[in-house]
């Protein structure tokens, strides 16, 4: 494509790659806190200093009969949550930058299949769009993986 397909490629990528950020960012805050209360019941299992290990229901009791009550559950919750969301989001907003960059690139790079009519003496073909596309969502992961 032209210089103009360039541009709005790269908008829209960096417009989805800001979706998915903040969608997987709210979506690790949400699941931060529905786990919040069975991460501290856990932990109070794994600290109790008795011999007879305790049980869920015991471990739950414990925790809620504390001053604050049920609210004892969701204790860290709002640190953990915070510091979920913006590596959570990062990683996913990286990789479908990445993603939706790369797959244009690799389907436009010499390596793509070409269309030979039977004329011509080139390669009808080097690598399928399929091949191509698993090899840009893979270099997505992996550039993902280092940011």
């Amino acid at each position: 494509g032209g210089g103009g397909d360039s541009s709005s490629s790269s908008s829209s990528a960096r417009i989805d790659g800001l979706k998915n950020a903040l969608a997987s960012g709210l979506a690790a805050a949400c699941s931060k806190a529905l786990l919040a209360p069975f991460d501290t019941v856990k932990t109070v299992q794994q600290n109790t200093s008795s011999e007879k290990a305790l049980s869920l229901m015991e471990a739950a009791r414990i925790v809620t009969s504390r001053p604050g009550g049920f609210w004892n559950l969701y204790s860290g919750l709002a640190v953990s949550a915070l510091g979920a969301m913006p590596s959570v989001g990062l990683y996913f907003g990286v990789y479908s930058y990445a993603k939706n960059r790369l797959i244009p690139a690799f389907l436009d790079s010499p390596l793509a299949a070409t269309n030979n009519d039977g004329g011509g003496g080139g390669p009808s073909l080097l690598l399928s769009d399929g091949a191509l596309r698993s090899m840009a969502i893979a270099a997505s992961a992996a550039i993902e993986r280092r940011a």
